[in-house]
């Protein structure tokens, strides 16, 4: 099992699912996926949504607690839930 100060060091992902209408607008992913970017996140499309991933520290502090109504106000009617999952743990 590795200790919390080498976990600090890993890389995690979230999933941000878009709404209906977030996946009928053209736009809506490729907007949000900027937004994302700029924050300093790694993203890549996916079919309900999209897979942000970064270090374990940024995503505890930025999307852990995140909620819609944080996200900028153009992007909220697209963003239907942000859910950062949790690494399984290894044992060596």
């Amino acid at each position: 099992m590795r200790d919390s100060d080498e976990s600090r060091h890993f890389y995690l992902e979230a999933l941000v699912t878009l709404t209906a209408e977030g996946l009928q607008d053209s736009n809506a992913k490729r907007e949000c996926a900027k937004w994302f970017e700029a924050e300093g996140f790694n993203v890549l499309p996916m079919r309900a949504g999209l897979l942000v991933s970064g270090s374990s520290e940024q995503l505890t502090k930025q999307l852990q607690a995140a909620r819609i109504s944080d996200l900028p106000k153009a992007l909220r009617k697209w963003v239907a839930d942000i859910s950062v999952r949790e690494p399984p743990d290894y044992q060596q």
